[in-house]
Parts: C-alpha cells; sequence; structure tokens
C-alpha cells in the first residue's frame, strides 16, 4: 500500500494481523516474546535554521544557592582555568568558565511529551481518535477567560489536579486503580493518552501509581560550547542629571556622578545611592548593562523517539460488565477475571497507532520550533525495529505503517470503535469547595498521622488500598 493513501477495510485487517503477530496475545508470553520486536527507535538529525555557524539557545534552569544565575542543563563539562569574580544582590561568587561539554540537552522528554500530546487537540484528523473534553476552575473575574484548559493540554495528564479535584475525580480515581491492577480499559476511554505519554499519581490518597511513557521523545545537542550574551539598555538620563531632575536632589546627583572617582558622602549616603542607581536602570531611566546565557554552539543536534513495544505489549483490557453498571474495581466479582482477546488486542494497536502518529506531529509543523532563538530544522531521519524478528514479513509491514498517516489513523479508528472510546467527555469541573478540600489535605493527613511502629513491627498500611508498585519512568 502506498504511503498516505486512505486504506481500505479489508488493507487494515491485513494491518491489523501483522500487528497481532508482533503485539497480540497469542505471542506475547514469557519466552515467545523474546523472538520478537521490543523498540521502535526514530532518530532525526536536525540543523538550527540560523545554520552551524550561529548560537542555538536552550532551556535554562535556575542556578544553585540564591540568586544565582541560570544555567544550561550540561553533561560531561570540560571547565577552563580562568575564573570569573561576579557580585550581585551583595552576594561574591568565582564562577569557572565551561570551556565545552559533552552533552546539552534541548528539549526533555517532559517537555517534549507536552508538546507532542496536543496533537491531539490541534490536528483536525487526530481529534476525533481521542476524547475530547475541559476541565474548567473557578479564576479572578478579569481571568475568566484562563478558566477552561482542553484535558490534552494538562501537564500531569489524569493525575493533575484538574482532574482530581473535580466532579469527576472518582471516575479517574477508578480507572488509575484499574489500570494499576492490570486493567486499562477504563483509562482508555478517560484519557488515553495517560498511557501513551505516562503519568504519576503521586498526590493520590492510598495509591500512588506511577506509569512509564511508551512513547519518550528527547532533543539534544552534542559537543556544545556555551556562549555568553552581553547587552546595553540606553536610557533618556544619566543617573545624576535623574536624580536632579526627576528626583529633585542635587546631593545624590553628586554621589552619582559618573565621573566622581572620590565621593564625599559617607558609607550610608553611597549605599543610599547605589539602591536609587539599580532603581534608575531597572525602571528603564538610564543606561542599563547585562550579562548572561547566550546559547551554544553545538556539532550535532538529534530528536531520539523511543516507542516501547515491551510496554505496549504489557497492556491489557478485560470485559467489565460489572465495572460498567458502577462496580469497584476491587469488588470481589471482579477479581478472577480474564484479559479480553479482542479488547486487548485491539487496545494495543491503538495505543501504537497513537505514539506513531503523536512522535511525528511536531515533524508535521514544518520545524522544532522550541522556543526564541531555537528552531531547527529536520535534515535526515532513521527508523529502526530493535530486538528479534526483524527479518519477518510481520515486521516488515510495520516498517511501512510507521510512516503512513492515512494507515495509522485507519487503525487507529477501528481500535477506537471496538474499545468504545468516546469522542467527547463531560466538562471537568471544580469547585471553590473541593479545591479548598484538596488543598486542605495535607493538615489532615498530619493531624491523622499514624504512630510510629515499635523497631520489628511491621507499620499498618495508610489506607485500605494495598501498596502498588511504582514502576520506573
Amino acid at each position: 500500500m502506498k504511503e498516505n493513501q486512505q486504506a481500505t477495510p479489508d488493507e487494515i485487517k491485513v494491518i491489523s494481523e501483522h500487528l497481532d503477530a508482533l503485539l497480540g496475545m497469542d505471542v506475547r508470553k514469557p519466552g515467545t516474546a523474546a523472538t520478537l520486536p521490543a523498540v521502535i527507535r526514530i532518530t532525526e538529525t536536525l540543523e538550527p535554521a540560523g545554520g552551524k555557524d550561529f548560537p542555538v539557545f536552550p532551556p535554562s534552569y535556575a542556578g544553585e544557592g540564591t540568586n544565582a544565575p541560570p544555567v544550561y542543563d550540561l553533561n560531561g563539562i570540560e571547565w577552563g582555568e580562568v575564573l570569573r569574580e561576579s557580585a550581585k544582590d551583595g552576594t561574591k561568587r568565582f564562577t569557572r568558565y565551561v570551556r565545552r561539554a559533552r552533552h546539552c540537552t534541548m528539549d526533555s522528554p517532559q517537555s517534549q511529551a507536552n508538546r507532542t500530546e496536543i496533537a491531539f487537540r490541534d490536528d483536525s484528523e487526530l481529534r476525533a481518535l481521542v476524547p475530547q473534553a475541559e476541565a474548567k476552575i473557578p479564576r479572578k473575574l478579569e481571568l475568566d477567560d484562563q478558566a477552561k484548559t482542553n484535558l490534552l493540554a494538562l501537564p500531569h495528564r489524569v493525575a493533575d489536579f484538574r482532574v482530581r479535584a473535580s466532579n469527576q475525580k472518582n471516575e479517574a480515581a477508578a480507572a488509575i486503580k484499574a489500570f494499576a491492577k492490570g486493567d486499562a480499559l477504563l483509562l482508555l476511554r478517560l484519557m488515553p493518552t495517560s498511557i501513551v505519554f505516562g503519568f504519576w499519581d503521586s498526590r493520590a490518597e492510598g495509591y500512588q501509581h506511577k506509569h512509564a511513557r511508551v512513547l519518550l521523545t528527547r532533543i539534544d545537542a552534542f559537543g556544545v560550547v556555551p556562549c555568553e550574551r552581553h547587552s546595553v539598555y540606553t536610557g533618556p538620563y544619566s543617573k545624576d542629571e535623574c536624580a536632579a531632575v526627576v528626583l529633585g536632589n542635587e546631593n545624590l546627583a553628586q554621589e552619582l556622578k559618573e565621573d566622581d572617582e572620590q565621593t564625599k558622602a559617607g558609607k550610608e549616603a553611597r549605599k543610599e545611592a547605589e539602591e536609587w542607581a539599580d532603581r534608575m536602570a531597572k525602571r528603564g531611566f538610564s543606561n542599563a548593562l547585562d550579562a548572561g546565557l547566550g546559547g551554544v554552539f553545538a556539532e550535532r543536534i538529534e530528536r531520539l523517539a523511543l516507542i516501547s513495544l515491551t510496554d505496549i505489549a504489557s497492556i491489557y483490557c478485560f470485559k467489565t460488565e460489572e465495572t460498567a453498571a458502577g462496580a469497584s474495581p476491587d469488588s470481589e466479582s471482579l477479581k478472577n477475571r480474564e484479559p479480553d482477546k479482542e479488547l486487548t488486542n485491539a487496545a494495543r494497536r491503538y495505543l501504537l497507532a497513537l505514539s506513531l502518529l503523536a512522535e511525528n506531529y511536531p515533524r508535521s509543523t514544518g520545524s522544532y520550533r522550541l522556543r526564541s532563538g531555537c528552531e531547527l530544522l529536520p535534515v535526515k531521519q532513521e527508523r529502526a525495529i530493535l530486538g528479534s524478528g526483524n527479518n519477518s514479513e510481520h515486521v516488515n509491514a510495520l516498517k511501512e505503517l510507521c510512516g503512513n498517516r492515512e494507515s495509522l489513523i485507519a487503525v487507529a479508528r477501528a481500535a477506537h470503535e471496538i474499545l468504545k472510546i468516546p469522542v467527547d467527555l463531560p466538562l471537568f469541573e471544580s469547585d471553590k469547595n473541593s479545591l479548598k478540600s484538596d488543598l486542605e489535605q495535607g493538615k489532615t493527613k498530619k493531624a491523622d498521622k499514624v504512630a510510629k511502629p515499635k523497631q520489628g513491627a511491621k507499620a499498618p498500611p495508610a489506607s485500605g488500598e494495598p501498596e502498588a508498585k511504582n514502576q520506573a519512568n
């Protein structure tokens, strides 16, 4: 089948059979799974829009210590021998220059996930593949236009506080608990992108499930040389003229004269003069000098995407008529169930299709526009399916599917129907009382804290929930 040509029902059936031969319940069993591919790896060489001869700007992070200047996320640093002394906010610092670094983070997995997930909000063809809904929280009257947020823009997905404290918190908690116990169906019908991009329900009561990303993407630079930026703002006044004309203070003006090296005033007067000079510069009345991070020169920039077929093959779905009727996932009637083959295989095909469509979305916009001074253009792309069985007809079919948007959409739609995933969900609405209650839970926890057991005794669980083992993220 040609790339981006719409798939017929018969072609979708054939593609589904190939995927089931790689991911299905019949083949993904201990022992036999080792003969199948484990990961799809997509690497992409990127180039700054300005070219390699111009610096590109990575994200900056807070430095160590109070009032420390921002830093880049550098690894494998080769330090220079020159020391620089600086004083800011009354603190004296000695800084070693970074001569070179082996690696610099250009866009972290967390940031890439948030940029990529909105494909299912912004792309008209992808919107129908996942449930659409909004979360609403109370805001000030002047910020009322910001009260609603699309669920796909929530940074913590199903574990976000706008879900946890909403009128649908019980449904979300039930979906997470069922997923932690091995049944993905409720979460697929609520927020399937939480499985693709991962979540950590770290603030839940009695359980804190953590699910690793099925799709992990990141952008990194290698062989980087950090640059320093210097800038000057030119104000309309000199500091002494501002003191004389605007403040009407000739004594202060005399103290601030740029050519007056020997000041006549005492220490306190000089300190006050420096404070005024700083305020003038900050408010734009007078000249202001600045220095800071100036980007990096990079020998190589790459985007890495990993889609874990092993993770996808760990997903199961159960036919739960009882859950549909409102039973808890912990009820006795649901404990000895067997996963449903049709639902499970459909869920795995669905998650693979969503992952491949999401991975391609930022590229489909034309460039990776990460931030001001950091627009990256794709130059070369390589796909590899890693693991065993790479020469099978099923793996060859998967290789063809990876870049075929229309076929991926068709596969996702077909699985969407089998799983009965809704198109839209009700509004996730929080009121003042529910948010206040959530905010005050920390106080309640302190008041109800269980006494520390004696040495050798086992502490009782914090609630009736059994302890959940967290997966590595």
